[in-house]
């Protein structure tokens, strides 16, 4: 049974499987993370209805206090199946009920893993490891898109790369799904290196060497994520992590509880950190990362507007329950207007996808699930946490409303392995604003 550490290895192995098979976006490793992503929770459930003294019910559920975050994830899968049900999926004007049941399995997956690693962490030790899993994951993506891009190796591993060449992408096809890896990521990385009190181990402290040579490798992780994300290229990647980390760390500010005079010295790190990516990217050559920042107006024109246009389109016709979940694929050269020799598998957004394929109903649950998250970070930040505890919960608030706003013109979260590290950085949100102390106790 998945006891102690072994809960974390198994998450790494289902996450390293989904990013080095290019986010497992092809059926036969899809198919491979979807049946591994279950495997894992029904592990974990059975530990619990063994180990527990509470109901079958309650204990495959258990480690969810709180707000109830399970709920939206349950009725993503469960909207999927009323369409099924009504026959809305295989109707002439909307997907075939294969594409609808194929993202019924993925809905149904990441809902697993996600109450798998939220009930998982039950100890200091646990929380410890996922975040060094998420950081040595990202670390090793945005290193690996690094050394890619300076050697000219144009491969994603073993294969020849056929698109978004000259840009960091680790071992996904899309830069823009790069940087929402190094987005949940570098944030953390931040926290542990910069804000993070020494770690007690039993009676005894750490000894300033250890802490030093933490600190040390948290600043070498932070430096190879800031990079990576510079190179990824990404335009709204790089936008929507300073949105978001602007966004919160006002929060933050505004909510604090108010105990005496604020110490000034935890900025200069920061400061020297930003300093140096600076120096790094000049080096390196910014050029071509600021020429696509000039392209914005072009490339709205030409091509984000006409496939959000359609998207809306789409959602007028079935405007209550959508076209039926992954339909926008087969469903936009209806729509599309001109022809532009281009095919589209996503809208590029995924508020306005959600509304072609899951109507009005689908926006709610995505509506509730933002709420949710909104009022968990607001709740948070105004608690006098200690200083670890604040930086913990301001980079995983930090790295999940990047990916909200990144998402408004992306696709991101429709990468399995994208989707997963997401579902992996939400648990831990939840738990350490259930129980903070996760973060920093003896």
């Amino acid at each position: 049974m998945l006891t102690g550490l072994a809960a974390p290895a198994g998450a790494g192995i289902l996450l390293a499987l989904a990013l080095v098979t290019l986010g497992a976006v092809w059926p036969a490793p899809r198919a491979l993370t979807i049946g591994t992503a279950g495997l894992l929770y029904v592990i974990y459930a059975l530990r619990h209805v063994f180990n527990s003294r509470s109901s079958q019910h309650t204990t495959v559920i258990s480690g969810l206090q709180g707000g109830g975050e399970l709920v939206p994830a349950l009725l993503l899968p469960l909207l999927v199946l009323v369409q099924l049900a009504t026959g809305l999926a295989g109707a002439p004007s909307s997907a075939s009920a294969y594409d609808v049941t194929s993202n019924l399995l993925l809905l149904t997956a990441y809902a697993a893993f996600f109450a798998f690693a939220c009930g998982s962490t039950t100890n200091t030790r646990v929380f410890h490891a996922f975040a060094a899993l998420l950081l040595l994951l990202g670390t090793a993506e945005g290193l690996y898109g690094l050394l890619n891009l300076l050697s000219g190796n144009e491969r994603l591993l073993i294969y020849e790369r056929w698109a978004y060449p000259h840009s960091a992408t680790g071992t996904l096809v899309n830069r823009n799904h790069f940087a929402y890896l190094i987005e949940m990521s570098l944030p953390l990385a931040l926290a542990s290196g910069l804000l993070f009190a020494p770690v007690q181990r039993d009676t005894r402290r750490s000894t300033d060497s250890e802490a030093t040579a933490r600190r040390i490798m948290a600043v070498t992780a932070t430096t190879v994520l800031g990079l990576a994300l510079i190179f990824s290229r990404s335009r709204m990647g790089i936008f929507s992590l300073l949105a978001a980390a602007a966004t919160i760390g006002a929060a933050s500010a505004l909510l604090r509880p108010r105990v005496g005079g604020r110490s000034r010295k935890g900025y200069a790190l920061p400061a020297l950190l930003v300093l140096a990516l600076g120096g790094f990217a000049l080096v390196i050559g910014i050029d071509p990362v600021l020429e696509r920042f000039f392209r914005i107006p072009q490339d709205l024109e030409h091509g984000r507007l006409p496939i959000w246009q359609a998207a809306l389109a789409m959602w007028r016709e079935a405007p209550l329950l959508g076209h039926g979940w992954g339909s926008y694929e087969s469903l936009w050269p209806a729509w599309a207007g001109r022809p532009t020799g281009l095919h589209y598998k996503h809208a590029h957004n995924e508020y306005l996808q959600v509304l072609a394929e899951g109507g009005l109903a689908g926006a709610a649950v995505v509506a509730w699930a933002l709420w949710l998250f909104g009022r968990r970070v607001l709740g948070a930040l105004s608690r006098p946490l200690t200083h670890a505890q604040r930086a913990v919960t301001v980079a995983l608030a930090t790295g999940i409303t990047s990916v909200a706003f990144h998402s408004a013109a992306d696709f991101g979260l429709r990468i399995p392995g994208v989707a997963l590290v997401f579902a992996l950085v939400v648990a831990l949100f939840v738990r350490v604003t259930d129980d903070p102390e996760l973060v920093d106790r003896a």
